[in-house]
């Protein structure tokens, strides 16, 4: 009889198991279903899924407001332009979600960028310095950053949209230029080990700059102009921007080259070098005509799938793993032409 109950108890605590794995992993199939779902959707979307996160304001205080305090609206620009969040669409959701919602009725007064950047792809370091000029001109609103680490190349680029630039005193700033490459030939060493490519194009210099081929005296030719071109556009933003950058003297005598927080300040790049963040904000608030004894809220807009983007790219520890070694010389970035200070790429 006693055989018989263990018997039993056995069999309950399997069946319990196989129960509980059966049901687990058809939640588990389930997963990868939801993730595709989730990224397969499109850029429109992110307009929609944006989360208001409140932070402290110059005082350090941090208070949740009615929905008729004015406020100023902080935006991140930080890490390498075109990767991640930091692009062009992320930021175009972020504004134009600043007018809707709690937001409305012309209740974001300012805009306060903080950067740390060593810039990144032209099309999205232009796409964003568009859209901050756009809506400050629209919306008559103050546009001000604060450096706090690097701002250069396309960092650099996007704070030209601003009316005033602050740093902390150990920034880094400059590098007003552009890059297209390096690029590596490999022709002769693969022929010295006996290894032939081919490549099939169609359209002349299809294959410029392909590291299979011999390259000719004149290769890259037609890419020269392209890239003076975004170098001249880079140049007028700059100097427009900055009055004592003039075109003359960044192609002279500044060139590419960064500048530290108190140089910089010197030469034109920024409008004040040992400044605290605080400070920094109450110049903001008091351009957005806040009264000084006037609350405010400082906001932020972030996606709420930020732990989904992450996990989709291989970002998460979740999927990279703690023993996982990468190797990467200098910063990924997807665009060919890069407003981007990279002192490993040289």
């Amino acid at each position: 009889m006693e055989t018989s109950r263990e018997t039993i108890f056995y069999s309950s605590i399997r069946s319990f198991f196989k129960t509980f794995f059966v049901i687990l992993g058809i939640f588990c199939a389930f997963i990868p279903i939801f993730l595709i779902l989730m990224a397969t959707s499109t850029e429109k979307d992110i307009a929609d899924k944006n989360i208001i996160s409140y932070l402290p304001d110059d005082k350090g205080e941090k208070h949740l407001l009615s929905s008729t305090s004015p406020a100023i609206l902080r935006i991140n620009i930080e890490g390498v332009i075109g990767r991640d969040l930091l692009t062009q669409a992320a930021i175009k959701s972020q504004l134009i979600e600043s007018r809707t919602g709690v937001l409305k009725d012309n209740r974001v007064k300012g805009i306060f960028l903080h950067i740390n950047s060593p810039g990144g792809g032209v099309i999205d370091s232009d796409g964003i310095y568009r859209l901050l000029k756009e809506y400050k001109k629209q919306f008559n609103v103050p546009v001000y950053a604060y450096v706090d680490g690097l701002c250069a190349s396309g960092g650099m680029y996007i704070a030209s949209a601003c009316d005033k630039v602050y740093t902390s005193p150990m920034s880094i700033v400059g590098s007003v230029g552009v890059i297209f490459g390096p690029f590596f030939n490999f022709k002769d060493t693969l022929n010295k080990v006996g290894v032939l490519t081919e490549t099939l194009t169609k359209g002349k210099d299809k294959d410029t700059f392909s590291p299979f081929k011999k390259w000719s005296e004149d290769e890259g030719e037609m890419i020269k102009p392209i890239v003076q071109y975004m170098y001249n556009r880079f140049l007028s933003i700059v100097s427009t921007a900055r009055p004592k950058l003039t075109m003359d003297k960044l192609k002279n005598d500044y060139g590419a080259h960064i500048f530290d927080a108190q140089k910089a300040y010197e030469l034109g790049y920024t409008d004040g070098w040992n400044v605290e963040y605080g400070a920094a904000l109450r110049e903001l608030v008091a351009a957005a005509k806040i009264k000084p004894d006037e609350k405010y809220q400082l906001i932020e807009l972030k996606p709420k799938r930020v732990w989904l983007s992450e996990l989709l790219q291989g970002a998460s520890t979740l999927m990279k793993g703690k023993f996982k070694h990468e190797i990467q010389i200098g910063p990924e970035n997807t665009e060919p032409f890069s407003f981007i200070y990279d002192p490993a790429s040289k």
